[in-house]
């Protein structure tokens, strides 16, 4: 998860996404940064994410974002 976290703070370092339950929801996350989040993640994790998964229950948290890092992988 730290290394999820890591790659997330630099979308925006000033979300907690730690205890943050619904980054879309609250107006935290908009399209422009799921797409830079992707990105973050797929070099941080050497994954593709494939555009299925791109979906916004899958970004409402970083425990949601890191289920489907673990599904893909």
């Amino acid at each position: 998860m730290t290394k999820l976290i890591e790659a997330l703070k630099r979308v925006n370092d000033q979300i907690d996404y730690e205890n943050e339950q619904d980054l879309i929801e609250d107006g935290l996350f908009n399209s422009f940064e799921i797409i830079e989040a992707i990105s973050e993640i797929e070099e941080a994790f050497g994954i593709e994410v494939p555009p299925k998964e791109i979906k916004n229950e899958n970004f409402k948290s970083a425990k949601s974002i890191m289920e489907m890092i673990n599904r893909i992988k």
